[in-house]
């Protein structure tokens, strides 16, 4: 709040832009819940920024802020999650494969958990998100890390784009 309240009190002639970050860092994949909305994400910030004066407001999409430094041995394992934001409720769905040495292959569960919640998340059958998960289950192609954050960042901004 006092940061806000600097921001607010600034003199400087620009575009006040929040910038947040609301799923923790520290969180790994593994805690977040399945097959619900999540409440490690709090993107209220999404909609309360012009309370404080900013002019817009940027996140993550629901990545994490930081990317992993190297890549070693281990880079296979991991718990397997997708993070799907909803315009509606400002809230992230939780799909998440906790087994982490499961790794990359717990997106078997996630994806069949994602596409049960199609009537729920793309009722209109218009996600450009949802489309590559089909994709996705119809070619077997879906263990990886990098599709499926880039499947998080185009739910968000299908979402933000339709309905901002």
């Amino acid at each position: 709040m006092f940061e806000f309240y600097d921001v607010k009190e600034s003199a400087i002639k620009a575009k006040k832009i929040l910038l947040n970050s609301p799923r923790l860092l520290k969180n790994e994949n593994n805690v977040y819940e399945n097959r619900t909305i999540t409440c490690l994400i709090d993107n209220q910030a999404l909609k309360d920024y012009s309370l404080y004066e900013f002019d817009g407001v940027g996140d993550y999409c629901g990545l994490k802020d930081t990317l992993p430094l190297t890549s070693d041995g281990d880079s296979q394992k991991g718990a397997s999650v997708a993070l799907l934001y909803n315009y509606s409720n400002n809230a992230f769905y939780s799909f998440c494969n906790p087994d982490v040495k499961k790794g990359q292959d717990g997106y078997i569960d996630v994806i069949k958990d994602v596409l049960d919640y199609r009537e729920v998340l793309d009722s209109d059958n218009t996600c450009v998100a949802y489309k590559e998960i089909e994709e996705m289950y119809d070619s077997g192609k879906f263990r990886s890390w990098k599709k499926w954050n880039g499947i998080i960042l185009k739910r968000y901004i299908d979402q933000i784009f339709k309905y901002f």
